[in-house]
């Protein structure tokens, strides 16, 4: 019954698109209005990963994260912050890693994670 009543809640919302790049973008993301305005947000990175986000407050940090491996030679990760405040999602700190296949690690803090869409949730 909890479930059903969760999915009810979100067939119940509008949906605003406040930034769409299928490039990715790995700078400041400005975005279309404030996420001052949505009960959520969910900003989705490179690879369609989703890290959603609750409406607390103005000048949040938020923390992004993608893992994977890739054909077995490798594993790699990110795992960035970011502040969101009124239009703007700003980068803070970001560490960039890949493991591979024979041990070796490579671990820099210039390689952000590429956002590619921010979607703002409300209630109708």
């Amino acid at each position: 019954m909890g479930q059903a009543i969760l999915a009810s809640n979100i067939d119940r919302k509008n949906y605003t698109v406040l930034y769409d790049n299928d490039d990715g973008n790995s700078g400041t993301v400005t975005l279309s209005d404030s996420a001052d305005n949505y009960e959520f947000l969910d900003i989705i990175i490179w690879d369609f990963y989703v890290t959603r986000v609750f409406n607390n407050s103005t000048n949040r940090p938020v923390g992004l994260m993608k893992i994977g491996g890739y054909g077995g030679n490798y594993f790699e990760w990110y795992s960035e912050s970011v502040t969101i405040n009124g239009t703007s999602i700003t980068r803070n700190s970001v560490t960039h890693g890949i493991m591979q296949a024979n041990g070796s690690t490579v671990i820099d803090t210039t390689t952000h994670i590429p956002i590619r869409s921010v979607i703002g949730y409300y209630h109708k």
